[in-house]
């Protein structure tokens, strides 16, 4: 038990580095690629290691890192859990500082809107949520028997991976951070079938919203 204990807490450590040092690449390349391709490579890297752990150190099938078989369930799952994180994430701020969402402007496209959602699902969305609420909150489980304490790590983890973006302590990427794990954590924890397939999904969903199509939609519908 104390031998299996040890190897988890090495893979987590191990993992994460990994995880933080391909960050790191992606946030500083000098290579002279597209963002969209420099973010795709980082992606299938961290989807690859993560998956070879899993079936070649581990010797686990993958369901044991929540990739089971897609159902229509998931899919509908996935669109509320990304459109109710959206708006706990950015209600807060608007109704509070008054926002003018006008700015945005109300020119949807929904070819470009579809093909943002499927890219950040299968690129930041995959990779992210293999890695956190995957593989790193399956290990945190095993060692720990607290649910909030697994939580709270899980927060940690997911916070100092993206420093590198945001390399100051901000309140407001803490909120978010806190938010995202604590909604993503519980679903797993709730849920009768522990698939993160939903939460690629809401991932990419999010991801798209939160950067700028959220308030284009609001303004398209009800402007």
């Amino acid at each position: 038990m104390k031998t299996s204990k040890t190897k988890s807490i090495l893979q987590i450590i191990i993992v994460y580095a990994i995880v933080l040092i391909l960050g790191w690449i992606s946030n500083n390349s000098m290579l002279n690629l597209h963002d969209n391709w420099i973010i795709f490579i980082t992606c299938v890297l961290d989807i690859t290691f993560i998956i070879f752990v899993t079936l070649k150190v581990d010797k686990k099938p993958l369901s044991s890192i929540g990739l089971l078989r897609l159902s229509i369930w998931d899919i509908l799952h996935g669109l509320i859990l990304g459109v109710f994180l959206y708006l706990l994430q950015v209600l807060p701020p608007v109704l509070i500082m008054h926002m003018d969402i006008n700015q945005y402007g109300n020119q949807f496209n929904i070819l470009s809107f579809l093909s943002r959602i499927v890219f950040l699902t299968v690129t930041i969305g995959f990779s992210e949520e293999i890695i956190f609420r995957g593989f790193l909150f399956t290990k945190l489980n095993q060692l720990m028997k607290s649910k909030i304490l697994v939580i709270l790590m899980s927060c940690i983890l997911f916070y100092c991976a993206h420093l590198p973006r945001t390399l100051l302590i901000d309140f407001t990427h803490i909120y978010s951070t806190f938010v995202t794990t604590t909604l993503f954590c519980g679903y797993l924890y709730l849920a009768k079938k522990k698939s993160i397939l939903p939460l690629l999904l809401a991932h990419g969903v999010f991801d798209t919203l939160i950067g700028g199509y959220g308030f284009v939609l609001w303004n398209f519908f009800f402007s």
